[in-house]
């Protein structure tokens, strides 16, 4: 085994070791999260390998539209016009008078406004 080689491999085996004794040191939820990446991103590589085993055999059909590389058409569009700096406040006019309500003060007359 070359040097590289046998580098390589101690450092895979450290790194697995690593690995397990910090794994078996987290609680049960944690290591299950972790195996639930894990397998997700395992699952994704199947799918990886089949689209670029897809591109690889056709790669002259799956070009671009040799029409999307004209050039876009520019439109200019007048800008609105300026807003004054000090606009003069807006005017608004009041709301209604709302009826009022019968109101019972205690300890004063009854009455009704």
């Amino acid at each position: 085994m070359r040097p590289t080689g046998l580098l390589a491999a101690c450092l895979l085996a450290f790194w697995l070791t690593l690995a397990a004794v910090i794994g078996l040191r987290q609680p049960d939820e944690t290591r299950q999260i972790a195996l639930g990446v894990l397998l997700g991103v395992a699952a994704g590589v199947p799918t990886s390998l089949v689209i670029s085993g897809v591109l690889a055999r056709y790669p002259g059909e799956l070009e671009a539209d040799p029409e999307a590389d004209a050039e876009p058409e520019i439109v200019f569009v007048p800008a609105p016009a300026p807003v004054p700096a000090n606009p003069p406040p807006a005017r608004r006019t009041p709301p209604p008078p709302r009826p009022r309500a019968g109101v019972n003060l205690i300890g004063g007359d009854e009455r009704d406004d």
